[in-house]
């Protein structure tokens, strides 16, 4: 079973809603169960313009319009449901083909704050699901827009549109790694007669998407168990490095013993000059100038890490002199 939490998003009156129409009415994906669910459409209109306690009260309702999406998840995937509750918890639905396993769920909304898309991207974590993004963006003159607004059922005041442009937080990938299965349209494109082309594009992204479920939320106990592998293997390569910075050591008085002839004098100073520089390298180490460790990397101790580490601190060792300073 494949489940992907698609956010079609933009300034109001861009094209979002008619644009989702087309993806839930397109004949060629008959194999994909589709719901949509607009904001527009399942919060009550008179709230968004008239209600004294505005604010509170779009965030109460946003909230269930997420707990909607989320509840028809669970309904999904226990399997034991009949259409009429998804038609309760959700503006569209359109059942696939008989025995259809994979669920594309659509939500329509203007999402201008990052922090709002972010939110269905933790429920696809917690809910072990796909998560892809379409924004529809806007032109910078917005005139095209309040013609727009004019003509909806529902129009949104001038002002909140303006006020929406300037707060709006575009996509980052490069900030926001959670943003990297996005793709966007130009308003201006889906005007075309194209949008059966655009609605192929549409349905080609969201399967990519959905063979990459996101990572699940940790549980404290795996954070905790995350923590100290990471620990235990840092502590490994410190005792790795020891050892074989040791073996270094040994090798170099053998040879200043055995074929330089040092006296025991010399011998002493080139053990403590040879300790010392094995503690400086472990130093560098434990100071994370030798080493880096992604918070999910796991370092293994093979024959290739090795000789690799090998040469690095043969490197290390070999201008040492007898009596060199450091």
């Amino acid at each position: 079973m494949k489940i992907t939490i698609c956010l079609v998003f933009g300034l109001p009156a861009v094209g979002k809603t008619t644009f989702c129409g087309q993806l839930m009415n397109h004949p060629g994906h008959t194999s994909l169960n589709r719901y949509l669910f607009t904001y527009d459409d399942l919060m009550p209109e008179k709230l968004i313009f008239e209600d004294e306690n505005f604010e509170g009260l779009w965030k109460s309702h946003r909230h269930k319009v997420f707990q909607n999406v989320e509840n028809c998840i669970i309904q999904i995937k226990t399997g034991d449901y009949e259409c009429n509750v998804f038609k309760e918890l959700c503006t569209c639905f359109q059942n696939g083909s008989m025995g259809c396993e994979e669920h594309v769920l659509f939500i329509d909304d203007n999402f201008f704050y990052s922090s709002m898309r972010y939110a269905y991207y933790q429920l696809a974590r917690k809910m072990a699901c796909s998560f892809c993004q379409i924004f529809i963006k806007a032109p910078e003159d917005l005139d095209l827009l309040f013609k727009r607004n004019k003509n909806r059922k529902s129009s949104v005041p001038e002002e909140t549109i303006l006020k929406m442009s300037r707060l709006f937080e575009s996509t980052d990938p490069g900030l926001n790694h959670w943003e990297k299965n996005t793709t966007s349209f130009d308003c201006f494109d889906l005007q075309s007669n194209n949008s059966d082309g655009f609605s192929l594009k549409v349905f080609e992204f969201v399967n990519r998407c959905s063979l990459e479920i996101v990572p699940p939320v940790l549980t404290e106990e795996e954070i905790e168990e995350r923590r100290l592998n990471r620990q235990k293997n840092i502590e490994n390569y410190h005792h790795q490095c020891d050892q074989l910075l040791r073996k270094h050591v040994s090798k170099e008085m053998a040879i200043a013993k055995n074929e330089k002839m040092m006296n025991k004098t010399e011998l002493k100073e080139l053990a403590k000059l040879l300790n010392d520089r094995r503690k400086k390298y472990l130093t560098k180490i434990r100071d994370g100038n030798a080493i880096r460790v992604d918070e999910d990397e796991i370092i293994l101790f093979d024959e290739k890490w090795l000789n690799t580490e090998n040469e690095k601190i043969e490197v290390f060792f070999k201008e040492c002199t007898l009596l060199e300073e450091l």
